[in-house]
């Protein structure tokens, strides 16, 4: 799994604003972004209650990600 931890996530917000102009941040693309996954961030509570699933059936019950298999 390649996940930004809410952490990096701030790390690179803050480190992103040291490189912007005036205009800041509205017309800084990437900074936005950025910005967008804080505010969507979510601590994965990922459930697999049943027995013999798929990896794809694995899910978190806050968010609906699931799972994917990276071996396919």
């Amino acid at each position: 799994m390649n996940d930004f931890t809410k952490e990096e996530l701030q790390e690179l917000r803050a480190s992103r604003c040291y490189h912007l102009d005036d205009s800041f941040p509205a017309t800084d693309k990437l900074f936005m972004k950025i910005e967008s996954m804080i505010d969507n961030y979510c601590d994965h509570e990922w459930d697999n209650s049943c027995c013999q699933c798929p990896i794809e059936s694995i899910y978190c019950e806050k968010c609906d990600k699931r799972l994917k298999n990276d071996n396919q």
